[in-house]
């Protein structure tokens, strides 16, 4: 699993699934419209800033493959827990 950044502070690990607006580039550099995104995964940390959280995929073919996500507070629409 990834390590916590030294500027979060870590926090009870628990499931959620958070909403939040992300953006992208066009092919020519220009911004495009912030688009709605969701992640689901175990919120392991935070900061005044942001959320950080770790999620993983087993398919049956790969046992754990983890990727970790860094959400601005700012950006979010909405958390929920996840059961």
């Amino acid at each position: 699993m990834d390590h916590l950044p030294s500027s979060f502070k870590q926090v009870k690990p628990r499931a959620v699934a958070v909403t939040f607006y992300d953006h992208s580039r066009t092919v020519k550099g220009g911004l495009c419209p912030p688009m709605v995104c969701e992640v689901k995964g175990d919120l392991m940390g935070e900061c005044k800033h942001a959320y950080y959280i770790v999620t993983w995929v087993s398919d049956g073919r790969i046992d754990e493959n983890t990727d970790s996500y860094t959400i601005l507070k700012s950006t979010v629409i909405k958390m929920r827990s996840q059961k």
